[in-house]
């Protein structure tokens, strides 16, 4: 089975998910940030081909699930360029 993802380079995509993050952060959190996905071979078409390296051992605040939470939003709509 294909994908339908759009293949966006990582700059994009992390503008986006930069953008994203920024309208559903809690408003008490000062410290995290989304994290420049990084390309990552893909084992099955259901899953993107990259990961977002987010350390979750910071906030008190539920980020952890809004970062998981885009990328699967975003994970369904994108993929990213193979580096090259």
């Amino acid at each position: 089975m294909a994908s339908n993802r759009s293949v966006v380079p990582a700059d994009e995509l992390h503008e986006e998910l930069v953008i994203a993050f920024a309208r559903i952060r809690p408003a008490e959190c000062r410290t995290c940030s989304i994290p420049k996905p990084h390309f990552m071979p893909r084992t099955d078409d259901r899953v993107p081909n990259w990961e977002l390296p987010f350390d979750a051992g910071k906030c008190k605040h539920g980020c952890e699930d809004l970062v998981l939470w885009l990328k699967r939003q975003y994970g369904a709509l994108y993929d990213l360029e193979e580096p090259g």
